[in-house]
């Protein structure tokens, strides 16, 4: 993963990218090594997808469900060392709250 200072490809950049590794491995064609390295490759892009889109499915939740069925919009951090996190302690919705985003 990038360090702080660099700058992370936006969501669609990621799978572009997660798309031809799946294809060059696809081939067979690539050593063990590159194999290795391309897998690993793979597995940060697609750790950095799930992040996009569990930070995207929160903001949905956020902006939609509230507990009197009013639509409003919650502020939330986002922070590198923990992703998304929600400003306020939690805010429940009507399926019961409480669930999270598998990573």
């Amino acid at each position: 993963m990038p360090s702080e200072n660099e700058v992370q490809p936006s969501f669609e950049e990621s799978l572009a990218r997660l798309e031809k590794i799946v294809e060059q491995l696809e081939t067979g064609e690539n050593s063990l090594a590159e194999s290795l390295q391309l897998f690993e490759e793979g597995i940060k892009l697609v750790r950095l997808c799930n992040e996009r889109l569990a930070a995207a499915e929160l903001r949905i939740r956020q902006l939609t469900e509230m507990p009197d069925g009013t639509v409003s919009a919650v502020p939330f951090a986002v922070t590198p060392e923990l992703g998304v996190q929600n400003r306020e302690a939690s805010t429940s919705s009507k399926d019961g709250g409480g669930e999270g985003v598998d990573e």
